[in-house]
């Protein structure tokens, strides 16, 4: 792997854990994600969608918020230290205090 795509991989590795926190409603930190959800939710549900498939969902904060408005949401992520936060967040019920907690 050359030096710049180890650079980019390293990076999203150290921002895996804290950016499921991003989607979470009144998260005043960064809130720009949390605002693009609401609108993309606000879409979803004025074009009747109930079924969605992410793809590359990483630590799965959209996916959760959207589980969370009864949407019927699929998954996956191939790489980086997302897949294992994937796992823990989905076994966590989609509940984002266990989440941010680490449970």
């Amino acid at each position: 792997m050359d030096k710049k795509k180890l650079k980019v991989k390293d990076y999203y590795n150290q921002e895996a854990r804290g950016y499921i926190m991003q989607y979470k409603e009144g998260y005043e930190k960064y809130p720009a994600n949390a605002i693009r959800i609401d609108m993309v939710i606000d879409r979803l549900k004025k074009n009747n969608v109930k079924t969605i498939l992410d793809s590359g969902c990483g630590t799965c904060g959209p996916m959760i918020r959207l589980l969370k408005e009864g949407f019927d949401v699929k998954g996956f992520v191939e790489k980086l230290k997302a897949a294992g936060l994937f796992a823990k967040n989905t076994r966590a019920g989609a509940d984002e205090e266990k989440i941010s907690k680490g449970v």
